[in-house]
């Protein structure tokens, strides 16, 4: 498997308390999540507090990155992720070019994670595109890092009144208060503290947060946004967590710099003691079997398979060792869906044995159009046209048109790579997706299968009452009313569709059941 290897860097004091790295941290979990088959390097290659103006970081822990791709620590095929590319250099064009460069000769990837942007060693024939990049990145940072500082001071500002003489920061609050006309505190919203009194009582009581927002939904109460019926387990969960039911101003999560948070500053709506026995309730959940290894909590048809009632995703439901459970709509347990859950067992045999164990077949029989003849045509004529307004910055007296325009090219040639991307994996992974030599019982092939469902199908949305599903593929076909109740003949629907010759297939009118 290949390896991703992340660089931090952040050049100054603030940041060093601030939440440069977090942000950078988040940003590399959240690739790696959409990318499963790169595995993260144990170790994580972090420059703190040195400057990328000055190069010093050169000789930091990015040396020893250069150093590691040189040597082939890091081999051909791995990545290095960072947030952008000035994190590799603020210094001259040409010294950043030159780093930027001397990793991919090596057939190592970057990814800058601000962007998603790809560099491989095929960007090594575009050098006006790495250049064009790396400018992009370095003013960019420039113009938000001079805002941030204005802001800072702003905000430094302000929360030294509030701590001080009790003055409104902001208009923004919780919406469960309102802030006085002369800005000199906050008025709580009595509908909203009936209702936040009510979760943390039934909360105390034992009550799941599922079933404290059934409950809810069930009486009418009014969100904080002022809607009936839109109370979810999520909602609940953030509001029983919230400090600002105690007094506390917390900072934002979007904060570059830390700063204490102010008691006192908003008016209490709940207790400290009901406050902190509702928090003690989380931590108390110990003692749990876990289950991480059961083959059975995993979801073949995770995120793809729906509710057709209101759209929603099914989750799953009494799910054991010994027992596969039920679909179940997501939005039955907060009481905004009535649909009746249906067997999983049944629902997955219908659909593995009586379908994809025919992908391969049902892929070739109803091939996806591939445009990437037209988009390498667009993806050209962006180049060139990038090419032109990178040699215009060097005559220009001011660059900031000229930039924003190459930003706007640089998001559709994006966007361009992204689709061409796509299509040759569909079309590469047409002939080697089959489902017929995985062992379902086995965790690993469960998970296999999962991957390939969601590189060819859109949607299974299901009807528990018909018991049936209208099902979307990527290549655009479309299967209407599949049965879930009764086993497909998968052979003889394989050669009933080609005859057809249409996007879509309705099982009510072809009558293809074994």
């Amino acid at each position: 498997m290949k390896t991703a290897y992340p660089y931090i860097r952040y050049s100054s004091d603030k940041q060093s308390h601030g939440d440069s790295v977090r942000r950078q941290q988040s940003l590399i979990t959240s690739w790696l999540q959409s990318n499963p088959d790169y595995l993260l390097s144990q170790h994580t290659y972090k420059d703190e507090g040195l400057s990328a103006f000055t190069g010093k970081h050169a000789t930091g822990e990015l040396g020893q990155l250069m150093q590691d791709i040189g040597n082939g620590s890091i081999a051909a095929g791995d990545m290095v992720l960072i947030e952008s590319l000035d994190r590799l250099s603020r210094e001259d064009i040409s010294t950043a070019t030159d780093r930027l460069k001397a990793i991919l000769i090596h057939h190592v990837d970057v990814v800058t994670l601000s962007d998603g942007k790809h560099y491989t060693h095929e960007s090594l024939n575009n050098p006006m595109d790495l250049i064009m990049s790396i400018l992009t990145a370095q003013r960019a940072h420039q113009e938000s890092e001079e805002k941030s500082r204005r802001m800072r001071q702003v905000w430094a500002n302000k929360r030294a009144e509030a701590e001080s003489q009790g003055k409104v920061i902001s208009k923004s609050c919780p919406r469960w208060l309102t802030v006085k006309d002369d800005r000199t505190g906050f008025d709580i919203v009595p509908e909203h503290a009936q209702t936040i009194r009510q979760v943390f009582s039934l909360r105390i009581k034992g009550e799941s947060l599922s079933s404290i927002a059934k409950t809810l939904n069930e009486e009418g109460r009014l969100t904080f946004t002022g809607r009936v019926g839109k109370w979810n387990q999520s909602t609940v969960q953030q509001l029983v967590s919230n400090k600002a039911l105690i007094g506390y101003k917390v900072q934002s999560r979007k904060s570059v710099v830390n700063h204490p948070d102010i008691p006192d500053y908003y008016p209490v709506v709940v207790d400290l003691q009901t406050f902190q026995a509702v928090q003690q309730l989380k931590s108390d959940q110990f003692g749990k079997k876990q289950t991480s290894n059961i083959p059975a909590l995993v979801n073949l048809f995770k995120s793809i398979i729906r509710c057709k009632k209101c759209g929603n995703i099914f989750i799953l439901n009494s799910v054991t060792v010994n027992r596969d459970g039920y679909y179940v709509c997501s939005m039955r347990r907060q009481g905004r869906c009535d649909a009746k859950p249906i067997k999983r067992k049944d629902t997955d045999d219908m659909l593995v044995k009586g379908l994809f164990h025919n992908l391969d077949r049902l892929l070739l029989s109803k091939p996806e159009e591939n445009p990437v003849s037209a988009l390498e045509a667009q993806k050209q004529d962006l180049t060139e046209r990038l090419t032109k307004l990178v040699s215009a910055l060097e005559i220009a007296p001011d660059i900031t048109e000229i930039t924003s325009r190459m930003s706007v090219i640089q998001g559709e040639l994006q966007s361009i790579e992204a689709q061409i991307k796509g299509h040759r994996q569909r079309v590469q992974s047409h002939v080697s997706d089959t489902v017929k030599c995985l062992n379902l019982l086995n965790k690993a092939d469960r998970v296999e299968f999962q991957l390939i469902m969601k590189r060819h199908v859109k949607a299974i949305m299901v009807d528990t009452l018909k018991r049936t599903a209208d099902i979307y593929f990527h290549s655009g076909l479309r299967l209407f009313n599949y049965p879930l109740d009764r086993l497909v003949d998968g052979e003889h629907f394989l050669e009933v569709l080609p005859v057809i010759d249409a996007d879509e297939f309705d099982f009510n009118t072809y009558r293809v059941i074994g």
